[in-house]
């Protein structure tokens, strides 16, 4: 390939910066993903030449941020629509051939040239399973040759139908010089002889090429086909052509089919650049809450903690070693998306819809800020990015706008803008003069799924979840030194009649706080028995007592936090060389632990009852309350949040240490 001119280079380079500008505007939230990617391709597109490898490009992060799109517009905003080629992982069937076959077609045109490949759903693509043991992905594994050294062998699954090609031409090429005749396909002397030398290569003629003294067998076009269809489309081609010509025409025909085939055998990937595209529910564990009175901004907070080494370790878990070497250092990570995000969103969506609208009409659309809160409180699931928040606006609005066009239409007045409001649970289309006043209206109902079950019920139900929330609260402030920063008692996701969200500045686990933790979790059900009665518990606290318990048994069981430092395991080969505990000393170790953070949890929710029952009593009014709030309701002060930091224990350890070294001297 040659080189670029400078004047192609320079041109580039500004059609780049203004990829990255429109990128910008029509992305939210992931400007520096942007400025990453864009980077990240510069060399491969302003001086492909110097490539010798295919460039790999790692995109991870929750659904519907942006990444499969992003990058389908990087490919029409450089001119690469043509020359991008994406592929689903999930989709790819068992077997892989419809693949390889679109890799062939793509060897046809783009060999040795720039072009871009796309896997995505990559996550599907795994090859070990949740214990390690290896998958059977013969699909995916043409993918993994292209990412080794960015050449693949496209024919290996055909090698068999080559030979039988090969030995087809062999046997007649033999049978001709035995003086059978042929013409037009058909044997016209010696069919006795043709007939033995087919039996003998173990060839069957079948009754109709007996009949019609085919010389290709019938039975042999769909093998011709396989590998011949840079010449035939159809079977039905197959026999058109080989009617057409004598013994050696056939003979010659099939050797230059055998001969392109084979001379096709590599896709050379050495100028291509490949997007790696995933969702790895390990790494952004907040994609499995689906609830939608999470917090966005919260989401993203910890999105924010996700760096290369997690992206690399979670991988681990879903392919082996090698390959994940293979994906190579290029891991983009993208933020969930924020309150801020979501919302700007929106008012790109109602943009285009108000563009579109006066194109069609000439009246502009004008939204109220209400409209705006109705669909982010309706559209946004924070975990599930943009798709939901896109369905509620084509449900609200979208597909309300063929009637208002035919108001337009048939209304003798005409009207300067169109003021969509949300009043009332109803989303009202207001048609007004020049002077903005309304001379015409159009109302729909909006009263929404999530809207109705967010709504205070006041009921019993309300008041178990706001005793239940209340106590993991009060434990939280008086056992963690934490304020949670919401709690719910009347959630509008379906698996949760409440909820507490609770985030510590530090993630480290220690053997101190690991009590006060299992103590914190177990203080729902508990809250419950000491405020209405042991026997009026009400179920829903398996959530709380699987977290706890599996909080325990990994502490003791894998780090260390027991009275032994061992690695504990059910007796299974895989688990040889770790301790396996027959005699259960382990699981009473686990047991001994959740009965002291049961019994700190009870009398700390004993000596705090006036606390648990002023946040209840709120909670069991009012839905939700938020950390200011509760600061505010229980008159907490400002010390009530301890903080325990290694790294001001060290320090101080080490300054000890110093001054003692000195009184010595």
């Amino acid at each position: 390939m040659s080189s670029p001119t400078k004047e192609v280079i320079l041109s580039r380079k500004k059609q780049l910066e203004k990829v990255k500008k429109i990128l910008k505007q029509e992305f939210i939230g992931i400007d520096n993903i942007i400025d990453e990617l864009t980077d990240a391709i510069s060399s491969w597109y302003l001086v492909p030449s110097m490539q010798k490898r295919p460039l790999v490009i790692n995109l991870w992060g929750m659904t519907g941020v942006g990444k499969s799109s992003v990058v389908k517009r990087i490919a029409e905003l450089i001119n690469f629509e043509k020359r991008f080629y994406k592929f689903d992982m999930g989709q790819i069937g068992p077997s892989g051939l419809k693949m390889r076959w679109q890799f062939e077609d793509i060897a046809k045109v783009e060999n040795e040239k720039p072009f871009m490949l796309c896997f995505d759903e990559f996550q599907f693509a795994r090859s070990v399973d949740q214990l390690g043991n290896s998958l059977d992905k013969t699909a995916s594994r043409i993918v993994w040759e292209i990412l080794d050294d960015g050449e693949v062998n496209l024919n290996t699954s055909r090698n068999h139908t080559v030979q039988q090609v090969a030995d087809l031409s062999q046997i007649l090429k033999r049978i001709l010089k035995e003086d059978v005749q042929v013409q037009e396909g058909r044997v016209v002397s010696g069919m006795d002889l043709y007939r033995h030398y087919m039996k003998r290569a173990q060839f069957e003629l079948g009754e109709e090429n007996n009949a019609h003294h085919f010389f290709v067998p019938k039975r042999c076009y769909s093998t011709v086909l396989e590998i011949g269809r840079d010449y035939f489309s159809t079977n039905l081609d197959v026999g058109q052509k080989f009617n057409q010509l004598n013994g050696g025409e056939t003979i010659e025909l099939l050797e230059k089919i055998i001969e392109k085939f084979n001379g096709q055998r590599k896709l050379d990937c050495s100028n291509a650049i490949i997007f790696i595209i995933g969702n790895l529910d390990e790494a952004f564990s907040m994609s499995r809450e689906i609830n939608p009175d999470l917090s966005a901004d919260r989401n993203y907070e910890n999105s924010l903690k996700i760096n290369v080494s997690n992206i690399k370790q979670t991988l681990q878990s879903y392919f082996r070693q090698e390959q994940v070497a293979r994906l190579g250092n290029n891991h983009l990570i993208y933020p969930a998306l924020n309150e801020e995000n979501f919302r700007k969103i929106i008012d790109l969506e109602f943009e285009e819809i108000n563009r579109q609208f006066v194109q069609e009409t000439g009246v502009p659309i004008v939204f109220h800020p209400s409209v705006k809160d109705l669909m982010y409180a309706e559209g946004v699931y924070p975990s599930m990015g943009t798709r939901p928040l896109f369905s509620t606006i084509h449900s609200y609005i979208t597909s309300k706008l063929g009637l208002i066009v035919s108001d337009l239409i048939t209304c003798d007045e005409s009207f300067h803008s169109i003021l969509l409001t949300h009043e009332n649970e109803h989303l009202i289309f207001k048609f007004r003069d020049s002077e903005k006043q309304i001379r015409n209206r159009r109302k729909f109902s909006s009263a929404g799924r999530l809207s109705k079950l967010r709504e205070p019920k006041r009921d019993d139900e309300q008041a178990v979840s706001a005793v239940h929330e209340s106590g993991h609260a009060v434990l939280a402030i008086r056992l963690m030194g934490v304020v949670p920063a919401f709690l719910c008692s009347n959630s509008a996701d379906a698996s949760n009649g409440g909820l507490t969200y609770i985030q510590s500045e530090s993630e480290l686990v220690n053997k101190k706080n690991i009590i006060a933790e299992v103590a914190m979790g177990l203080g729902g059900y508990l809250a419950e028995k000491l405020v209405f009665g042991e026997e009026y518990v009400h179920t829903g606290s398996s959530n709380d007592l699987e977290k706890t318990t599996r909080l325990v048994s990994g502490m003791i069981k894998k780090e260390g936090m027991g009275s032994d430092l061992l690695d504990v395991n059910i007796a299974s080969p895989r688990t040889n060389s770790t301790y396996h505990d027959n005699k259960g000393l382990f699981n009473e170790a686990v047991l001994e632990v959740i009965r002291q953070a049961e019994k700190l949890a009870e009398d700390t929710l004993k000596s705090e009852m006036d606390m648990l029952l002023t946040l209840a009593d709120y909670l069991s009014d009012n839905r939700k309350i938020d950390k200011h709030e509760i600061i505010q309701l229980l008159e907490l002060g400002k010390d009530e949040e301890k903080k325990h930091s290694y790294r001001k224990r060290l320090k101080q350890r080490v300054k000890k240490m110093t001054a003692k070294k000195k009184n010595v001297a």
